[in-house]
């Protein structure tokens, strides 16, 4: 594990869009594709961006990128803005060259009894494209990573997950909603996928992540 300290959310952006367009040259140099975990969140968003200006400068191509988003909402419909179809779609996809048939987001709104299939059938897309390069993504401040809630088996793969309390009253206040309108459900990526890719890149922004980045450090995940 190797730790680095940022003293801003703008210099730590660009250093995790540095490492992701890293990522992405040396899988273009070895001739095949660079597979990454997308995340979604406030904390992404300069890292989305910057990425964008350095696709725009030609330093990074993402013709050749194969993204996975890393968890979606059950019951939110994919053009609502809350969805994580309509950020990746806004704030990363439409402002680089990844194609579209090469970018996968969880399916939230197929029904119920579809929820296994659909986790099961993306799980079965992230190995066939031989597993995950990168991925990078932030916390909660209390350590979730995706929707994988504290107390997530480190072996889990993509499955449905219910969200915590304290989850769906930080999104209640975002979306400026009752806790009641809030999904219960979220389908994600797996502890255990995410931990099988080739690196992963955790940011830690903000003095509300202090806790959970002291967690890690001093007794492990």
């Amino acid at each position: 594990m190797k730790l680095v300290i940022r003293d801003d959310v703008h210099s730590l952006a660009g250093y995790a869009a540095s490492q992701v367009a890293a990522a992405i040259n040396a899988a273009k140099k070895a001739g095949r594709p660079c597979v990454l975990g997308l995340p979604v969140g406030n904390t992404m968003l300069q890292t989305y961006a910057t990425l964008a200006t350095m696709h725009k400068r030609g330093e990074v191509d993402f013709a050749h990128v194969v993204g996975f988003v890393l968890d979606e909402y059950c019951g939110v419909d994919v053009a609502d803005a809350r969805s994580h179809h309509h950020y990746i779609y806004a704030n990363f996809a439409s402002q680089v060259n990844i194609k579209r048939e090469n970018l996968h987001v969880l399916d939230g709104g197929v029904d119920r009894e579809a929820w296994a299939d659909e986790c099961a059938a993306y799980e079965a897309k992230i190995a066939a494209a031989g597993g995950f390069d990168l991925v990078f993504c932030s916390t909660g401040g209390d350590g979730h990573v995706a929707r994988n809630e504290p107390g997530s088996s480190l072996k889990s793969r993509t499955r449905p997950k219910t969200l915590a309390h304290d989850t769906k009253s930080q999104l209640a206040e975002r979306w400026q909603c009752p806790v009641g309108d809030v999904p219960s459900v979220a389908l994600t990526v797996g502890v255990g996928t995410i931990m099988g890719a080739r690196r992963v890149l955790v940011l830690f922004a903000s003095v509300h992540r202090a806790y959970a980045l002291e967690r890690c450090l001093e007794h492990g995940i």
